[in-house]
């Protein structure tokens, strides 16, 4: 870097050159400028990279140090700030990104107070009392949101606002507003909080959650829900309608329509709170209501400029895994758009290959009850073995999902083929809560301890939430037995699969009927309706969970989102005279077949479609 910035200083490079310079400089306190394809330096910083080259600046030293270990220490939300023009920038350390959003909002506000400390008197101005306060609050969706992502951005915004600084004094408190203090309203500086910043003239600006009644007793002149979607209850008074009605009913009365209100969410779910506030009121002239898609708002140099097609939008070759694995998902997050039955889980149509007939260790059961008392219980017989098609070679894996009343209790066995993962069975005890039928878990411990005498599962694998005791007696038997969470990202996987022809399910028709009901509820929640079921479902998750995290066995299996690519190299293929010099047209008539720039795909089946 330094024989780089040799004078003279400005040079022309090129702009990827120039981030990667201007991030490092940064964390020095030097900053340049990109003008015509040539790095700027004005003199003062000329000044200051000559010290940096003379080893004078030491202030903001940017340190790095070799990772030594890796601990995984469990799923917990993450937040992160972001910063204008760049998108990214050194914590502790540590790079970061995000889109801007809490800068744009913080920087909406703190417009406000700019104009609001302008005017002489701005309590006479909006016909409030001496000495009322004017407020202004940013609500998240939750308190670790709103105090360590949002009011620390606003905080660093304030002491780096240069005007700001040549007017008044700062004082920094511990305390919270609530405290009482003698120098809390002192007219001549900007006393920062941990719950707010108090500016000259009484203008309040506090970050607050929903899951907090943060608006009550305020005079909001502006409030902003910032991920409306997300505030936790879907009802009652954290909902973000309540949020917003309660807001909104403060400025009214205030400040009339003087007041501002912003709502910045992506949509989590078709019925969620923005898109029903925005289909509501996008032809108000109280309102303006705007949607876009996340590439219609990002400059155009985010991406690299390859496309392709989804539903007839043209979309950024950087969002093709989002789309691939969640299409459902990624339309909400990125386009804020649904449509009706667009909210299943699964396209039944897309994923029918995956019910193929072919060799797996199909055990039949026989159902039964016996009356104990005034209950019955739900029993079952190994009724046939298919002795033949159990393989020593292939390793096993048993999974159940215990219930006792109300719903069924499952269970499934699979295994790994080479590169494929089989499920050879799925089975369920089903319980009748109305006329007392229980499910006998003594029973299904009996029926799972004959399986594994059978076929040695590598690993046993129960729902976390009801299957303690019964792991405990298979440990006590010598078995590898354990209960694990299935998260969303074990179902995307588990779709992944499907899609890409890795993974292959028995055709049960109540299996096929829990696939076809599961519906995205929300952001990352995949459940069934009030009248369905997923335990037979849950139970085949636990077995891919399984299979790909026990060492020496799912290391074969194809986890991209795709079947098999093939290159430019398609000369002597029997497609070969329907690709053009540039390697990007096919004929129409090759149902199932997309190429795009350089790649033709082909499904795992022909003659479907496949989900684009």
């Amino acid at each position: 870097m330094k024989g780089f910035f040799e004078e003279p200083f400005n040079k022309e490079c090129d702009y990827d050159i120039f981030k990667d310079l201007s991030f490092i400089l940064r964390a020095y306190g030097i900053y340049i400028k990109y003008q015509n394809g040539k790095i700027i330096l004005d003199r003062e910083e000329e000044k200051k990279l000559k010290k940096l080259f003379a080893g004078e600046i030491y202030k903001y030293p940017a340190k790095y140090d070799r990772v030594i270990l890796k601990k995984y220490i469990g799923e917990n939300d993450v937040y992160t700030l972001s910063v204008p023009i760049f998108n990214n920038y050194l914590v502790n350390g540590a790079i970061h990104h995000n889109s801007g959003k809490d800068t744009i909002s913080a920087l909406i506000q703190l417009y406000i107070v700019y104009l609001l400390l302008h005017m002489k008197n701005p309590q006479a101005y909006f016909n409030l009392g001496p000495g009322s306060s004017i407020d202004l609050i940013n609500i998240a969706s939750t308190k670790e949101q709103a105090e360590q992502v949002y009011f620390q951005l606003l905080k660093n915004l304030i002491l780096n606002w240069k005007w700001l600084r040549s007017k008044y004094g700062f004082l920094i408190s511990g305390r919270y507003y609530s405290t009482p203090s003698n120098n809390i309203l002192d007219t001549n500086k900007v006393t920062i909080t941990t719950e707010g910043v108090i500016f000259p003239k009484n203008i309040r600006m506090f970050s607050g959650s929903s899951e907090a009644e943060s608006s009550e007793g305020k005079n909001l002149l502006v409030f902003v829900l910032d991920e409306a979607d997300a505030f936790k209850s879907t009802s009652g008074a954290r909902s973000a309608k309540h949020v917003f009605d309660v807001c909104r009913t403060s400025a009214v009365s205030r400040f009339q329509n003087r007041y501002k209100g912003f709502i910045l969410s992506y949509p989590r779910s078709k019925d969620g709170f923005i898109l029903s506030l925005y289909n509501s009121v996008q032809d108000s002239l109280q309102y303006y209501c705007d949607k876009a898609a996340t590439w219609e708002v990002l400059p155009p140099e985010k991406f690299c400029g390859e496309t392709f097609e989804f539903e007839g939008h043209k979309i950024p070759i950087e969002f093709y895994e989002d789309f691939k694995l969640d299409p459902v998902t990624a339309k909400l997050m990125f386009m804020c758009e649904t449509e009706g039955n667009r909210d299943a889980f699964f396209n039944m149509t897309e994923i029918q290959h995956a019910f193929q007939d072919i060799k797996r260790a199909n055990f039949i059961f026989k159902d039964y009850e016996e009356k104990n008392g005034d209950e019955y219980l739900c029993k079952k017989d190994i009724l046939y073995v298919p002795y033949q098609d159990l393989d020593p070679g292939f390793k096993y894996v048993l999974s159940f999902d215990l219930a006792i009343k109300k719903d069924k209790c499952a269970l499934s066995l699979g295994h790994m083929d080479k590169d494929k993962i089989v499920i050879d069975f799925v089975t369920a005890w089903v319980p009748d809560e109305k006329i007392g039928k229980k499910v006998d878990l003594e029973n299904v411990y009996n029926i799972i301890e004959k399986i594994c005498e059978m076929v040695k599962p590598v690993e046993i694998m129960g729902d976390f939430w009801n299957s303690g005791l019964l792991i405990q007696r298979l440990k006590a038997k010598g078995y590898n037995a354990k209960a694990k969470k299935v998260t969303y990202e074990d179902l995307l996987l588990f779709k992944r699969l499907l899609l890409n022809g890795s993974l292959f399910l028995p055709n049960n028709p109540d299996l096929i009927t829990e696939m076809k009901e599961l519906v995205v509820k929300g952001d990352k929640v995949v459940d069934h309706p009030d009248s369905g079921h997923n335990d037979l479902f849950m139970s085949v998750v636990y077995i891919i969970k399984s299979l790909l995290n026990t060492d020496g066995i799912g290391s074969g299996v194809n986890l991209s989102a795709e079947g098999e690519f093939i290159g430019n190299n398609l000369t002597n293929s029997d497609f070969g005279s329907d690709v053009d010099e540039s390697g990007i047209s096919l004929e129409n008539n090759m149902d199932g077949i997309i190429l795009t720039k350089g790649m033709i795909y082909t499904p795992p089946y022909f003659g479907k479609k496949i989900p684009f």
